[in-house]
């Protein structure tokens, strides 16, 4: 998932303070902001501090404003994968008015205040085994069938795959032949440490 704010002039400019609460998956991030430092790079590193570890990181991207100059923006991407990591950011502002676009509120993100904006949305990854539907946060699945493990790299719902499990013979011949090749330098190792000089 990724959330991004509304424009700032620069990562200079002062966003407000109050504390966030940001709830990332099963992990809870508190932060608080005072008036010492509360710019928006002050407030991606008091983020990035407190959410080390924990499924969240922000970042300020500078980009085109459309009229020849740049705007910054904090944008907060989970570091996990499916809609259980999903991120929402309630906030205790200072100026006594927590959902607003004024002052720290700008950052507020849950099912009622959407000041931020969702850029791409937490999902899970959902595939089709045999008609029977298997779902899971992450793209690589390695769980759904014994000694199988499928990679989605791309989405098409109109798209079938055909999996073959079949014994790798070469393969099987390959690892034996290296293990014996092993096994006879070993033994040659071996009989030399023991060799004895009777004098």
């Amino acid at each position: 998932q990724k959330l991004q704010s509304a424009d700032f002039t620069s990562s200079a400019e002062s966003v407000g303070t109050g504390e966030l609460t940001i709830i990332a998956g099963t992990n809870i991030i508190a932060v608080t902001i005072d008036s010492s430092a509360d710019t928006l790079a002050d407030v991606r590193d008091a983020i990035n501090s407190e959410a080390a570890g924990k499924g969240v990181q922000a970042v300020i991207v500078n980009v085109d404003d459309g009229s020849g100059g740049t705007v910054s923006r904090l944008q907060m991407t989970t570091t996990e994968t499916g809609e259980s990591a999903a991120i929402s950011i309630f906030v205790n502002d200072s100026d006594d008015t927590d959902t607003d676009t004024n002052g720290l509120s700008r950052l507020a993100f849950d099912t009622d205040t959407t000041n931020m904006t969702q850029t791409q949305a937490a999902e899970d990854a959902v595939m089709q085994i045999d008609g029977q539907k298997v779902t899971r946060s992450s793209n690589t699945i390695d769980d759904a069938i014994d000694g199988v493990t499928f990679t989605l790299l791309d989405e098409d719902i109109l798209e079938t795959t055909r999996v073959t499990v079949a014994f790798d013979e070469a393969s099987a011949k390959a690892q034996v032949s290296a293990f014996t090749g092993a096994y006879n330098n070993m033994i040659t190792v071996v009989k030399g440490l023991l060799q004895v000089n009777a004098e």
